[in-house]
């Protein structure tokens, strides 16, 4: 079955973060809409014409003048890709720590432990539930999340835009580990590059890590067309 996307406002643009793990710039405060409703009637014109050429769940098109198609397959189940509303912050939440659980057990072991320790003093997910509740309250615009069965969060996916470089950037993307290997990931992608194009971008960029609890995620970005650009990173202590 087909998946749909429901596109929504995209995000504001900011600099390319820093770091073994990018913290949140936060740019600016969007009131949240009191219902899904309230933030469909604030969608452009020209983002409703988006809509109208991707409601077609019997197949996916991409917009006209964007020049790319985008095609997947969700297992048995209907799938649906929709703007950011804050009654999904804690599904989003609780999945994204099931989904990284594993990949940091790995990257523990796969870095120096002082680094490690400087990026996570309290913890991981600390670190990490911080800078998704900070992207979610304040750059939700830029956020999408999968549904199945309009009911069930599967996963999410937040962009940034880069317009000195014509680029946009895939910040962060979490599929449950119940749903993963089904498609969702692919779709969530589909839905970024095609808010990334509605803003005018010709490029889509994603970082990921480059150890063994990554790797998955690499392959991922590599079978949905992403080439790598080759990045060294090296640390050092500078006190005992």
């Amino acid at each position: 079955m087909t998946p749909t996307i429901e596109p929504h406002a995209t995000s504001g643009s900011t600099r390319i973060p820093d770091g073994l793990t990018a913290r949140i710039s936060t740019r600016r405060e969007i009131a949240a809409s009191a219902s899904i409703r309230s933030i469909d009637a604030k969608i452009s014109r020209n983002e409703q014409d988006i809509r109208a050429a991707l409601l077609d769940r019997d197949a996916f098109a991409a917009v006209p003048a964007t020049s790319c198609s985008e095609s997947w397959e969700y297992e048995a189940v209907n799938l649906r890709v929709v703007g950011y509303h804050r009654q999904y912050r804690q599904a989003v939440l609780d999945l994204s720590r099931r989904a990284w659980q594993p990949v940091f057990v790995e990257l523990r072991v796969a870095v120096p432990a002082y680094v490690y320790r400087a990026f996570y003093p309290d913890g991981w997910w600390e670190r990490q539930r911080q800078d998704i509740a900070a992207l979610l309250d304040s750059e939700h615009d830029g956020v999408s999340v999968a549904l199945v069965d309009d009911v069930v969060v599967v996963g999410w996916v937040g962009i940034r835009l880069h317009p000195e470089d014509s680029m946009g950037e895939i910040y962060i993307l979490a599929v449950d580990p119940d749903h993963q290997r089904k498609g969702v990931a692919r779709a969530l992608m589909a839905a970024a590059h095609e808010q990334m194009r509605a803003a005018g971008m010709t490029i889509a960029m994603v970082e990921t890590g480059g150890d063994p609890g990554h790797q998955p995620s690499r392959a991922t970005y590599v079978a949905a067309g992403y080439e790598r650009w080759p990045v060294a990173r090296y640390f050092r202590k500078l006190t005992e």
